[in-house]
């Protein structure tokens, strides 16, 4: 056999040495297309982690959860598309990585419809523009350590009922004044603008300005203005209204006299109060003086102890009140007290008592009054007013002021009145101290007899008590400034 001749080493058949090298290089292709995806793919993780907003964190474990909270997931898809489109509308990058808008039978969200490049972040002009349009002014704060609230916690609270409807209290309030009215009734009765307006004393521009007005609030037409009719005339509406507007200007004039009335003292109220002394024998003629001058002002009169009365001055149940006693300590910053005049108490006897005969023959003098020492005090039996009387207290007081021992003297009957003392002093009971106002009758009769103690002479004031922090009205005013003109209030 003749040797094969030999080949150059490059030409030389390399059957198996191109198959090893085709295999090689599938491989090397394989893990670069490999490499590449998981390049891409952890970038676009990297990106997805970095770039989304911190409530997307939360979103991740919402969504997976989907299932089994779906009110849950519901809310919070809503609050994080509002973040997502907020985030769009600023810089215009990208469009919310989910549609929380198309809902599944669960009402989770459905992330499969949404399109590769809403989840890789490449989003279309048209998405862009849609969401953009959806941007909400203000993003909601995501939910503090992935809890999430009800839904019900995020809903605007009921608005608050109005205590009184707001039509009810325009309603109130009429939509033309007095004034208006006033013109509408002169142009009834005159039928002409020009008359009215003298009656008035308006012009007639400005008449004709009060009727539009009065015409534009009511919406409807009062008058009558067509030529050939005999004068301005009211309509059917103009008629109705003038029934009303008559009323309404009767009660307005009544109410103006009223206060004028008032003011002039033509009506009032007066509210006096009084202790048991001053209340029966002085107040009376006060009263008497003051209806004299004003004879409509309704005066009440309130006659109690002087404790009472001066209550219910404080309470402002009484106006003015004139007392004897002394204004309870409690009172007395909260009253005004003024001295009105002087008061004498008077040691009274009956006209058959020992003392009243003794230097006259016997014979009763009645008015005749007998001087004793203070030592023939303590030989007579007295009747005196109870011992819870504050003004039996005040009498004793100005006793000891003058220099008589009231223990030593002897009370043989207590009695609640002045008047039944009186009556118990004329039936010769017993001796007793009384003002000088409650015994000026009985003295002219000679029922009593008035006894003087030598060197001493029993005086007490008699004051007016008002509450400074009350309303003076003008009755009061009067009262204080004409009746007692000797008071300082």
């Amino acid at each position: 056999m003749a040797p094969q001749p030999l080949l150059p080493r490059r030409h030389a058949p390399q059957h198996n040495t191109a198959g090893a090298s085709h295999n090689a290089g599938t491989a090397n292709t394989a893990f670069r297309v490999v490499h590449a995806v998981a390049s891409l793919t952890l970038a676009l993780l990297t990106w997805r982690i970095v770039a989304r907003p911190p409530g997307d964190v939360a979103s991740s474990r919402c969504a997976a959860a989907a299932a089994e909270c779906p009110a849950t997931c519901r809310l919070h898809g809503r609050q994080r598309d509002e973040e997502a489109s907020t985030s769009t509308a600023r810089n215009g990058k990208r469009a919310p990585l989910f549609d929380y808008s198309k809902k599944g039978k669960n009402g989770a969200s459905s992330a499969a419809t949404q399109t590769e490049p809403e989840r890789n972040g490449r989003s279309t002009s048209t998405s862009t523009s849609t969401t953009s349009t959806s941007t909400t002014s203000t993003s909601k704060q995501p939910p503090k350590n992935g809890r999430h609230a009800p839904e019900r916690d995020l809903q605007a609270p009921p608005p608050l009922r109005r205590l009184v409807p707001e039509r009810d209290v325009q309603s109130q309030i009429p939509p033309f004044t007095y004034q208006q009215l006033a013109v509408m009734k002169a142009i009834a009765q005159t039928q002409n603008f020009t008359e009215a307006g003298k009656l008035l004393y308006m012009s007639q521009t400005h008449i004709s300005k009060e009727v539009e007005k009065l015409e534009q609030a009511l919406n409807v037409q009062l008058f009558n203005r067509a030529r050939g009719l005999g004068g301005v005339t009211l309509t059917e509406a103009g008629h109705l209204l003038l029934r009303y507007a008559d009323r309404s200007l009767t009660i307005a004039n009544e109410a103006q006299v009223a206060l004028n009335d008032l003011l002039t003292l033509k009506t009032g109220e007066l509210a006096l109060g009084a202790s048991q002394t001053t209340g029966t024998y002085l107040m009376p003629k006060l009263i008497a003086t003051f209806r004299h001058r004003f004879p409509f002002v309704d005066v009440a009169l309130q006659v109690d102890s002087t404790n009472r009365i001066c209550s219910a001055v404080a309470e402002g149940d009484v106006d003015c009140a004139v007392i004897g006693g002394e204004v309870p300590r409690d009172l007395e910053r909260s009253l005004h007290t003024a001295l009105y005049r002087h008061d004498e108490l008077a040691l009274i006897i009956s006209p058959r008592h020992p003392f009243a005969q003794q230097m006259h023959g016997g014979e009763p003098r009645g008015a005749a009054e007998q001087v004793i020492t203070i030592e023939d005090l303590y030989h007579l039996d007295f009747v005196a007013l109870e011992a819870a009387s504050t003004t039996q207290r005040a009498h004793e007081e100005l006793l000891r002021a003058n220099g008589i021992n009231v223990e030593r003297l002897n009370v043989s009957m207590a009695l609640n009145n002045i008047e039944a003392i009186k009556s118990a002093v004329s039936c010769d009971l017993g001796a007793a101290f009384v003002s000088v106002m409650a015994i000026e009758k009985e003295l002219k009769l000679g029922t009593l007899s008035r006894v003087l103690i030598d060197g001493v002479r029993l005086r007490r004031s008699l004051q007016v008590v008002t509450n400074p922090s009350r309303y003076r009205s003008r009755a009061v005013e009067a009262f204080t400034e004409l009746v007692l003109p000797w008071s300082s209030l």
